[in-house]
């Protein structure tokens, strides 16, 4: 099945766990939402934030890298640790919108992604607030 556990506050797969910030606001749009994640709008509903589940990737690098080729890279592909897990990040832009995109490699083969999607520009702002800080050191590696 491809459904996330919900549990103490925090949601679940095989590997990893991540919670939502308080104050954010849901996406319930299910055009939006993934089929294995969720979406959240910060407080200010001005950045979509989306935790993503997938199967069957290559490795964190090859993945950012194929998925940010077709656009203005904004950072360099940085290799992170955090809370028991590894992967990278980077920062890319489309015409209309900026991304912050970090993925971690899980058991398996799987890889939890956390999108930033903020329309109109300026994800640096948004990679440098508080929110982001609490949305990302949420994520966490699991024994399960």
């Amino acid at each position: 099945m491809k459904m996330l556990m919900y549990k103490q506050g925090r949601f679940w797969d095989e590997g990893v766990s991540f919670c939502i910030p308080d104050g954010f606001f849901l996406e319930t749009d299910p055009d939006v939402n993934y089929e294995r994640g969720i979406g959240a709008w910060n407080p200010t509903q001005t950045c979509l934030y989306m935790w993503v589940i997938s199967d069957d990737e290559v490795g964190t690098r090859e993945g950012l890298e194929k998925a940010s080729c077709d656009f203005k890279r904004l950072s360099e592909i940085t290799p992170i640790t955090l809370n028991g897990l590894s992967g990278h990040w980077v920062a890319y832009n489309t015409r209309f919108e900026e991304y912050y995109e970090v993925r971690f490699a899980l058991p398996g083969g799987k890889q939890l992604a956390l999108i930033l999607e903020k329309e109109g520009g300026k994800i640096k702002t948004d990679m440098d607030s508080q929110e982001f800080k609490d949305a990302l050191s949420g994520i966490r590696a699991e024994q399960t």
